[in-house]
């Protein structure tokens, strides 16, 4: 699962913009029905189109990929997401405020996983975990019941969860002799589906 998060590193750090644009366009919204509400459809549509590339990929090289349920996971997910945002951008809803504090509560674990699998990794990526599932319940489990306070918490929260999404990216992006383990690995997988090609025919 980890060579699969190094593989696909990209796809958090684009995760990682759309959760900070989200945030700073719900935090300076006062128009929700006219500019305001347009952008704020956009994160929405960028992400249930990150979540459709996500699951056709994951599903297409589904051979190649030792950690599919995770990622199809994700994609169901971020299609949830997305879809809850463009439909609440008239109004910051607490079905809204539920979905992203889950998406927050999944990705906090997953980067605690990657603490616990990963040797030699920083201790701020465990503390990003942790801060990140603590914004997520604080999202879900409405503590302060007071949608003013929620929806300023629901924007700082994905600011921070954006910003902790693509340093991790960037620190997990792999160097070039993971790349070239990686283009081993390829080869030598392709090559041994070359003959069970042949002995189906």
């Amino acid at each position: 699962m980890i060579e699969s998060f190094k593989r696909n590193w990209w796809v958090w750090a684009i995760h990682g913009l759309i959760l900070v644009a989200f945030g700073l366009v719900n935090l300076n919204i006062n128009d929700r029905a006219n500019t305001g509400g347009v952008i704020l459809s956009m994160t929405g549509i960028a992400l249930i189109s990150l979540a459709a590339a996500i699951i056709l990929i994951s599903l297409r090289f589904r051979d190649r990929i030792s950690s599919l349920p995770f990622w199809i996971a994700m994609g169901i997910l971020d299609a949830i997401l997305g879809i809850a945002i463009v439909y609440n951008v008239n109004a910051a809803g607490k079905m809204l405020e539920n979905i992203l504090g889950a998406w927050m509560i999944f990705s906090g674990v997953a980067l605690m996983y990657v603490y616990v699998r990963q040797k030699n990794n920083s201790t701020i990526l465990l503390i990003n975990g942790i801060v990140i599932i603590a914004f997520g319940s604080i999202l879900v489990f409405d503590p302060f019941k007071s949608p003013e306070i929620m929806n300023i918490l629901m924007s700082i929260g994905s600011i921070t969860m954006g910003l902790f999404i693509i340093a991790f990216a960037f620190k997990t992006k792999p160097n070039s002799k993971e790349k070239e383990l990686f283009a081993l690995r390829d080869k030598e997988r392709k090559e041994k589906e070359l003959p069970e090609k042949h002995t189906e025919e």
